[in-house]
Protein backbone atom coordinates (compact mmCIF):
# COMPACT_ATOMS: atom_id res chain seq x y z
CA UNK A 1 0.00 0.00 0.00
CA UNK A 2 1.59 3.50 -1.29
CA UNK A 3 0.93 6.82 0.35
CA UNK A 4 -1.42 8.85 -1.65
CA UNK A 5 0.52 12.00 -2.83
CA UNK A 6 -0.58 14.84 -0.71
CA UNK A 7 -0.91 18.37 -2.40
CA UNK A 8 -0.28 21.38 -0.93
CA UNK A 9 0.09 24.69 -2.22
CA UNK A 10 4.01 25.00 -1.45
CA UNK A 11 4.99 21.42 -2.67
CA UNK A 12 2.88 20.29 -4.96
CA UNK A 13 2.61 16.32 -4.96
CA UNK A 14 4.42 14.24 -2.41
CA UNK A 15 5.71 11.54 -4.37
CA UNK A 16 4.74 7.75 -3.43
CA UNK A 17 6.01 5.48 -0.91
CA UNK A 18 5.66 1.98 -1.12
CA UNK A 19 5.41 0.91 2.54
CA UNK A 20 4.06 -2.54 2.12
CA UNK A 21 7.73 -3.41 0.75
CA UNK A 22 9.56 -1.58 2.94
CA UNK A 23 7.33 -3.50 6.10
CA UNK A 24 7.90 -6.71 4.84
CA UNK A 25 11.86 -6.48 4.98
CA UNK A 26 11.54 -5.24 8.32
CA UNK A 27 9.26 -8.21 8.80
CA UNK A 28 11.72 -10.76 7.45
CA UNK A 29 14.98 -9.19 8.90
CA UNK A 30 12.98 -9.55 12.48
CA UNK A 31 11.94 -12.93 11.58
CA UNK A 32 15.04 -13.85 10.97
CA UNK A 33 15.71 -17.79 9.91
CA UNK A 34 12.41 -18.56 11.14
CA UNK A 35 9.57 -19.30 7.90
CA UNK A 36 7.13 -17.03 8.24
CA UNK A 37 3.91 -19.24 8.12
CA UNK A 38 0.97 -18.78 5.65
CA UNK A 39 -1.55 -18.60 8.76
CA UNK A 40 0.15 -15.27 10.27
CA UNK A 41 -0.05 -12.32 8.07
CA UNK A 42 1.10 -8.63 8.19
CA UNK A 43 -1.14 -6.16 6.30
CA UNK A 44 -0.41 -2.22 6.14
CA UNK A 45 -2.94 0.09 5.57
CA UNK A 46 -2.99 4.25 5.51
CA UNK A 47 -5.52 6.63 6.04
CA UNK A 48 -6.08 9.93 6.67
CA UNK A 49 -7.39 11.77 9.51
CA UNK A 50 -8.60 15.45 8.12
CA UNK A 51 -9.17 16.99 11.43
CA UNK A 52 -5.74 15.55 13.26
CA UNK A 53 -4.34 16.70 9.91
CA UNK A 54 -2.41 13.13 10.23
CA UNK A 55 -1.91 9.99 7.85
CA UNK A 56 -2.29 6.87 9.96
CA UNK A 57 -0.22 3.74 9.25
CA UNK A 58 -1.79 0.86 10.64
CA UNK A 59 -0.32 -2.20 11.00
CA UNK A 60 -2.43 -5.48 11.09
CA UNK A 61 -1.08 -8.94 12.37
CA UNK A 62 -3.00 -11.75 11.97
CA UNK A 63 -2.65 -15.28 13.22
CA UNK A 64 -5.19 -17.59 11.79
CA UNK A 65 -6.70 -20.76 12.84
CA UNK A 66 -4.35 -23.73 12.40
CA UNK A 67 -2.79 -26.56 13.71
CA UNK A 68 0.99 -27.36 14.57
CA UNK A 69 2.62 -30.89 14.76
CA UNK A 70 4.06 -30.70 18.42
CA UNK A 71 6.38 -33.45 20.12
CA UNK A 72 5.12 -35.26 22.80
CA UNK A 73 6.19 -37.98 25.60
CA UNK A 74 8.69 -40.34 24.31
CA UNK A 75 9.38 -39.15 20.82
CA UNK A 76 5.48 -39.44 19.74
CA UNK A 77 4.00 -36.95 17.66
CA UNK A 78 1.07 -34.72 18.94
CA UNK A 79 -1.24 -32.23 16.90
CA UNK A 80 -1.48 -28.87 19.01
CA UNK A 81 -3.98 -26.33 17.54
CA UNK A 82 -3.96 -22.11 18.32
CA UNK A 83 -7.11 -19.64 18.09
CA UNK A 84 -7.17 -16.91 16.07
CA UNK A 85 -6.23 -13.66 17.08
CA UNK A 86 -5.26 -9.91 15.63
CA UNK A 87 -3.74 -6.84 17.08
CA UNK A 88 -3.45 -3.51 15.23
CA UNK A 89 -0.12 -1.20 15.67
CA UNK A 90 -0.86 2.76 14.67
CA UNK A 91 1.79 4.87 13.23
CA UNK A 92 0.28 8.31 12.97
CA UNK A 93 2.27 10.54 10.54
CA UNK A 94 1.71 14.32 10.54
CA UNK A 95 1.17 16.18 7.41
CA UNK A 96 3.90 18.92 8.11
CA UNK A 97 6.58 15.75 8.59
CA UNK A 98 5.35 14.47 5.37
CA UNK A 99 5.97 18.31 3.90
CA UNK A 100 9.09 18.52 5.51
CA UNK A 101 10.70 15.22 6.21
CA UNK A 102 9.49 13.03 3.22
CA UNK A 103 12.97 11.78 2.37
CA UNK A 104 13.16 10.65 6.10
CA UNK A 105 9.77 9.34 6.05
CA UNK A 106 10.64 5.68 4.93
CA UNK A 107 13.71 5.38 7.74
CA UNK A 108 11.30 6.86 10.12
CA UNK A 109 8.72 4.08 9.02
CA UNK A 110 10.97 1.14 9.14
CA UNK A 111 12.32 2.31 12.95
CA UNK A 112 8.85 2.65 13.96
CA UNK A 113 7.34 -0.38 12.91
CA UNK A 114 10.57 -2.30 14.22
CA UNK A 115 10.27 -0.98 17.61
CA UNK A 116 6.71 -1.75 17.31
CA UNK A 117 6.86 -5.25 16.68
CA UNK A 118 9.36 -6.54 19.32
CA UNK A 119 7.79 -4.08 22.19
CA UNK A 120 4.48 -6.35 21.19
CA UNK A 121 6.14 -9.14 20.27
CA UNK A 122 5.05 -10.81 23.49
CA UNK A 123 1.82 -11.05 22.13
CA UNK A 124 3.23 -13.65 19.22
CA UNK A 125 5.11 -15.62 21.70
CA UNK A 126 2.27 -18.42 21.30
CA UNK A 127 2.52 -18.78 17.75
CA UNK A 128 5.92 -19.10 17.20
CA UNK A 129 6.49 -21.14 14.28
CA UNK A 130 9.60 -23.14 15.84
CA UNK A 131 6.86 -24.55 19.21
CA UNK A 132 7.49 -28.07 18.94
CA UNK A 133 11.28 -28.31 18.45
CA UNK A 134 13.19 -30.76 19.84
CA UNK A 135 17.20 -30.72 19.46
CA UNK A 136 18.36 -34.26 18.23
CA UNK A 137 21.13 -35.71 19.70
CA UNK A 138 21.60 -32.37 21.16
CA UNK A 139 23.21 -30.95 18.39
CA UNK A 140 20.40 -29.34 16.93
CA UNK A 141 19.59 -25.66 18.02
CA UNK A 142 16.53 -23.17 17.65
CA UNK A 143 17.44 -20.80 15.00
CA UNK A 144 17.45 -17.35 15.63
CA UNK A 145 14.56 -15.09 15.09
CA UNK A 146 14.08 -11.36 17.16
CA UNK A 147 10.96 -11.08 16.83
CA UNK A 148 10.24 -14.84 18.96
CA UNK A 149 13.19 -15.15 20.85
CA UNK A 150 12.79 -13.75 24.50
CA UNK A 151 14.68 -10.99 25.43
CA UNK A 152 17.08 -12.55 27.73
CA UNK A 153 20.15 -14.36 27.51
CA UNK A 154 18.84 -18.33 26.94
CA UNK A 155 19.80 -21.66 25.53
CA UNK A 156 19.26 -23.09 21.96
CA UNK A 157 19.52 -26.54 22.83
CA UNK A 158 17.77 -26.15 26.49
CA UNK A 159 21.13 -27.31 28.43
CA UNK A 160 22.39 -25.94 31.13
CA UNK A 161 25.20 -23.69 28.65
CA UNK A 162 24.98 -23.81 25.06
CA UNK A 163 25.66 -21.11 22.03
CA UNK A 164 26.78 -18.35 25.16
CA UNK A 165 30.17 -16.18 24.76
CA UNK A 166 32.03 -18.42 27.79
CA UNK A 167 34.37 -15.61 27.25
CA UNK A 168 31.89 -13.40 28.80
CA UNK A 169 29.72 -16.10 30.55
CA UNK A 170 28.83 -14.66 34.05
CA UNK A 171 27.32 -17.30 36.07
CA UNK A 172 25.49 -14.80 38.84
CA UNK A 173 23.36 -13.46 35.70
CA UNK A 174 22.24 -16.64 33.86
CA UNK A 175 19.81 -18.85 35.09
CA UNK A 176 20.20 -22.11 33.77
CA UNK A 177 17.26 -23.54 31.94
CA UNK A 178 14.30 -25.69 33.68
CA UNK A 179 11.08 -27.02 33.03
CA UNK A 180 8.30 -24.39 33.52
CA UNK A 181 5.54 -27.19 34.41
CA UNK A 182 7.68 -29.19 37.14
CA UNK A 183 10.87 -26.88 37.64
CA UNK A 184 13.18 -29.56 37.18
CA UNK A 185 16.55 -28.67 35.26
CA UNK A 186 17.28 -30.53 31.93
CA UNK A 187 19.72 -32.59 31.17
CA UNK A 188 21.44 -34.44 28.21
CA UNK A 189 19.44 -37.47 28.94
CA UNK A 190 16.19 -36.24 27.56
CA UNK A 191 15.89 -33.22 25.14
CA UNK A 192 13.44 -31.02 25.97
CA UNK A 193 10.76 -29.15 24.03
CA UNK A 194 10.98 -25.93 22.75
CA UNK A 195 7.17 -24.35 24.23
CA UNK A 196 7.66 -20.80 23.15
CA UNK A 197 9.40 -17.93 24.59
CA UNK A 198 6.54 -17.40 27.51
CA UNK A 199 7.60 -21.10 28.42
CA UNK A 200 10.78 -21.36 26.75
CA UNK A 201 11.97 -25.41 26.94
CA UNK A 202 9.87 -28.11 29.15
CA UNK A 203 10.00 -31.85 28.79
CA UNK A 204 8.29 -33.94 27.09
CA UNK A 205 6.15 -35.86 29.21
CA UNK A 206 5.34 -32.42 30.77
CA UNK A 207 3.97 -30.95 27.80
CA UNK A 208 2.17 -33.90 27.33
CA UNK A 209 0.48 -34.00 30.82
CA UNK A 210 -0.29 -30.14 30.58
CA UNK A 211 -2.26 -30.76 27.09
Amino acid sequence: MSVEALKTSSTGFLREFHFSTLAQGVIDDLMGEVERPSWMTFAVNQTSDPLAREILFTITVRIAPHKRTVILYEGKIGVGSDKPRRFDLVFPVPERVLVEFRDQLPTMFANWLKSALLENAYKLYEADPRIGFQPHDMVDELVPSPLFDPPERFSRTGLPVNSLNLSEFDEKSYEPPHCAFCGAPHSMRSAPVWAGANLMWIHPRCWRTSS
